[in-house]
């Protein structure tokens, strides 16, 4: 498991076209995520299945979430406006903090930042 840590507004890519993006915190302090992707890109709790349709999601320590088949995300930890995400995908699926991608999430796709 690779685990980064994010603050507000922080983002990682996941594989050639989805996003992760801390949006914020809610009142109770836990973290809101948005997860970006192309057309047909499945979002769903790890622990039921259930597939989740919300734009924003609120999690809170040791919640998890399965992207499509393969990848999950995890909440390690919460603390003072940032958190640590863990994140398990095949090795062949490249992860990248936004920041160290020389054309930055700004310039991605606009099917990818809806």
């Amino acid at each position: 498991m690779l685990v980064l840590t994010r603050r507000q507004k922080g983002r990682i890519r996941i594989g050639p076209n989805i996003w992760f993006t801390l949006v914020g915190f809610n009142r109770h302090r836990n973290p809101r995520i948005r997860i970006e992707g192309p057309a047909g890109t499945k979002v769903f709790w790890a622990e039921d299945g259930k597939e989740i349709f919300a734009p924003l999601i609120t999690m809170g320590l040791g919640g998890r979430l399965r992207i499509n088949e393969n990848i999950f995300i995890n909440i390690v930890d919460i603390d003072r406006g940032k958190i640590r995400v863990g994140i398990e995908a095949p090795r062949s699926v490249n992860i990248v903090r936004a920041e160290l991608i020389s054309d930055g999430p700004a310039s991605a796709p606009a099917e990818e930042q809806t």
